[in-house]
């Protein structure tokens, strides 16, 4: 790992440093409100969303890393606040949810555009309309696959959900309660694959799920103000 990246969501810019000594090597208009960030295996190309909260942006757009200039932009009127992205090991396929829109997006990053052949689309659920507005009551935020990339691990902070969806097709496969007003937001599979650690913000809690039986196997409570993010050590500890 030579490198990492930033979004700066307030000034519209991307950014790429050096790991070994924290220098900036590139530096590039990202769109508005840049948010979350996925790089390709080979290092080759990123992608990053634009979660503007008004909703007017509808975009997610790829980069090539080396001249950190946009080769692709992604528009689709459902694609309205897009935040989380998960990309499959290969790198051909990205998954994009939109909180606004509430809808989750499975594109080819190979043709990376809005056709009939290069991408799938389907709302987080039934009662979402087939336009670009939403309901407000799922707001997608995080989308997650599972470590044999069968499953998508949506968290939803409008209705205290982690939902779960085949992703192939992007069928609803089940939807896991966090508990009221817990307003989920980034998660994290342990290094084994085997649990989900979800930040509640509202409840100043994080849910661990159990990925095989889909249920909430505890609750780590005290974890301060408003938890946002999580990792894990390499050690997994």
């Amino acid at each position: 790992m030579k490198y990492y990246y930033v979004s700066l969501i307030q000034e519209g810019y991307v950014e790429k440093y050096d790991v070994t000594n924290y220098s900036l090597l590139g530096r590039m208009q990202a769109g508005q409100s840049p948010a979350h960030i996925e790089i390709s295996p080979d290092g080759m190309y990123g992608y990053v969303t634009n979660f503007e909260s008004s909703g007017s942006v509808t975009t997610t757009r790829k980069f090539n890393t080396a001249t950190m200039q946009v080769t692709d932009i992604f528009s689709e009127t459902r694609m309205k606040g897009p935040h989380g992205m998960a990309l499959s090991h290969d790198g051909n396929t990205l998954y994009v949810t939109s909180e606004i829109g509430e809808y989750i997006f499975k594109i080819n990053t190979n043709n990376f555009y809005a056709s009939d052949t290069t991408y799938i689309k389907e709302p987080i659920d039934p009662s979402v309309p087939p336009s670009d507005n939403g309901t407000s009551n799922f707001r997608p935020y995080q989308v997650l696959l599972s470590p044999d990339e069968s499953l998508l691990f949506v968290s939803c902070r409008g209705s205290s959900q982690v939902r779960v969806y085949n992703s192939s097709d992007l069928t609803q496969v089940n939807s896991i309660s966090l508990g009221s007003g817990s307003f989920p937001l980034l998660m994290k599979f342990t290094n084994d694959g085997n649990y989900l650690f979800v930040c509640n913000r509202n409840n100043n809690t994080v849910s661990i799920i159990n990925r095989a039986t889909q249920t909430v196997a505890s609750t780590i409570t005290g974890v301060g103000i408003q938890p946002h993010g999580v990792d894990f050590s390499a050690d997994g500890h």
